[in-house]
Formats: structure tokens, C-alpha cells, sequence
């Protein structure tokens, strides 16, 4: 099918999650200090998927959705699906989770170009 950028895109059927980031401070050796920040996930998502799509992004009990239903952008056959956390004011940050999810009956969910990171990092990709 249609990708959006390079020559694949992932394929998630029904009632199924599909790739998963996580950080684990504990895990990772990540300092507290570094895990206090705002974080943002983005996927682009064909407009053909299945309209139970979501993109979630969660520490602990802060978590946020990215919908198919209300995409951040729209562009060509695609939709940008965005959700931020603000973790700055936290004490002890948990584990940070983002993944896309297809919680309908049926239909497959088509999405590419996944990224995590923080709010206000500069990120340059590549496709080879």
C-alpha cells in the first residue's frame, strides 16, 4: 500500500497495539532531572485506517491522546496524530510509555514515521 515516507509502513490489525517506546529512568540510568520534562509523540496515520486510532503517550497517571478523529495535521492521504505530558512538576517521574493503538472491531490501522521525544529537542530524519 501506501507509504509515507521510504518504502514500508506498519500494518496493525484489529483490537491490537502496535509499536511501543518506553523510558524507564530506573532501567536506563536516566537522572530524575532529565525525565522532568514536557514530551511529545507523533505518528502519521493513513486516512484508510480504522477510526478507532489512537496514539497515546503516558507516565503514570498523566497521559495524553493523540485521536484519529481530531489529527493535529492533515497532508495528502495522511494524518499527523500529536499528544504531549508535561512532566515538570513531578517529583519522580515513572516510566514513560507512548504507542499507537487500534481499538476497533475491525479494520487495520496503516501508520509510519513514529517518533518520541522531548517537547523542545531538535529532531533531524532521514529516510535511506
Amino acid at each position: 500500500g501506501e507509504v509515507h515516507t521510504g518504502n514500508y509502513c506498519f500494518m496493525l490489525p484489529r483490537a491490537s497495539t502496535g509499536t511501543r517506546f518506553t523510558i524507564n529512568p530506573n532501567a536506563e540510568q536516566i537522572p530524575v532531572s532529565e525525565m522532568k520534562r514536557k514530551y511529545t509523540a507523533m505518528v502519521w496515520v493513513h486516512k484508510n485506517s480504522a477510526t478507532q486510532t489512537r496514539l497515546i503517550l503516558r507516565s503514570g497517571t498523566i497521559s495524553n491522546t493523540g485521536l484519529f478523529t481530531d489529527p493535529y495535521l492533515e497532508a495528502g492521504n495522511w494524518k499527523l496524530l500529536r499528544a504531549e505530558i508535561d512532566l515538570t512538576g513531578l517529583l519522580n517521574p515513572g516510566v514513560i510509555e507512548a504507542y499507537v493503538e487500534n481499538f476497533s472491531t475491525s479494520g487495520f490501522t496503516y501508520y509510519d514515521d513514529f517518533r518520541v521525544q522531548p517537547s523542545t529537542a531538535m529532531m533531524e530524519a532521514n529516510i535511506y
